[in-house]
C-alpha cells in the first residue's frame, strides 16, 4: 500500500479492471470533452505543410471576426467549410525529445464565398463563427464529419507505456476532469475509450544507509517505485498523440507522468 495510498480510493487490481465497464460510463462528463471532439487539437508534422492559410484580411485589419472577409491561399480539395487554427505549443515527447506535432489553437470557422479565378490563386472566405480573433498566417482545415464515438471504457488492445506530454490550457499541473495529451496514438494501439493508469515516476534518491563496503560504494542512487495517482480516459486519438480526460485522481498530474495499461 505505501504511505501514499488514500483510504477508500485504492482498489485492488482485480476490482479495478472489472469496474472499468459499467461504472466508468456515467462518470465521463460529456460536457467537458464535447468541445474537444470537433476542434482540431493537434497538427501532426505532415499536415502543417499543405494547409491553406489566411494571407490577408478585410480592409487590412489586424484581426477579423464574424461576418468579415478572409483571403486564403492553398488547396481546398473541394471543401467549402473550414476550421481556422493557429499552430501553438510544440508537443515534445518527454522521452525521445522529438517534436511529434503542435497544439492547434482553435479560432473558429470560415465558409467559402468565392473560389480563386483566372490566374489568381486567392480564395475569398467569410468568417462564420469566431471563438477568437483570426489574422494573417492562421491556417485552415476542412471541418471533419462529427465522429460517432462509442465510449465504452476498456483496457488498451496492447501494452501501452506513455508519458504525459502537455496539459491542455498551458498549466503545469492537472486535476480531475482536465485534459492532457500523451505521446502515444493510433499506431501504438490506443483507441477511443482506452483507459490508462496514471503514475508519478518514482524519485531517484541516494541510499546513504548502505554499509560502507557494500558493493564498494558509499551512496547508491536508487529509484523509488512509481506511485499511482489516477486514471486517464482516452477520448481523441491521432497517429502518435492522444488526448485523455483525467479521472479518479488523488494527486495533481504533471508533464512527464507515466500513463500505462492497467496491471
Amino acid at each position: 500500500g505505501g504511505a501514499g495510498a488514500v483510504g477508500a480510493v485504492r482498489l485492488s487490481p482485480r476490482a479495478r479492471t472489472e469496474g472499468l465497464g459499467k461504472d466508468a460510463v456515467p462518470s465521463i462528463p460529456a460536457g467537458v470533452i464535447e468541445p474537444f471532439l470537433s476542434q482540431p487539437l493537434v497538427i501532426e508534422n505532415d499536415e502543417l505543410k499543405g494547409a491553406p492559410r489566411l494571407i490577408a484580411t478585410q480592409d487590412g485589419h489586424v484581426f477579423i471576426g464574424k461576418g468579415d472577409k478572409a483571403y486564403v491561399r492553398g488547396e481546398l480539395n473541394g471543401n467549402t467549410s473550414f476550421q481556422v487554427f493557429r499552430p501553438g505549443v510544440a508537443l515534445t515527447d518527454p522521452v525521445t525529445k522529438q517534436v511529434l506535432g503542435h497544439e492547434a489553437y482553435y479560432l473558429g470557422t470560415v465558409k467559402l464565398q468565392a473560389t480563386a479565378r483566372g490566374g489568381n490563386d486567392v480564395h475569398t472566405f467569410v468568417v462564420d463563427t469566431a471563438k477568437e480573433e483570426m489574422g494573417k498566417g492562421d491556417q485552415l482545415r476542412a471541418i471533419p464529419p462529427m465522429p460517432m464515438q462509442n465510449y465504452v471504457p476498456h483496457p488498451p488492445e496492447q501494452q501501452v507505456d506513455a508519458r504525459v506530454m502537455a496539459i491542455y490550457g498551458g498549466v503545469t499541473h492537472a486535476g480531475q476532469n482536465q485534459v492532457v495529451s500523451v505521446n502515444r496514438g493510433k499506431l501504438d494501439g490506443l483507441d477511443v475509450g482506452a483507459v490508462l493508469q496514471l503514475y508519478h515516476a518514482g524519485r531517484t534518491v541516494s541510499d546513504s544507509t548502505a554499509p560502507k563496503g557494500w558493493l564498494g560504494m558509499r551512496e547508491q542512487q536508487v529509484r523509488l517505485p512509481d506511485e499511482q495517482v489516477g486514471s486517464l480516459f482516452i477520448f481523441r486519438v491521432f497517429k502518435h498523440i492522444s488526448y485523455g480526460l483525467i479521472m479518479q485522481v488523488t494527486a495533481p498530474v504533471a508533464v512527464g507522468d507515466v500513463a500505462k495499461s492497467p496491471e
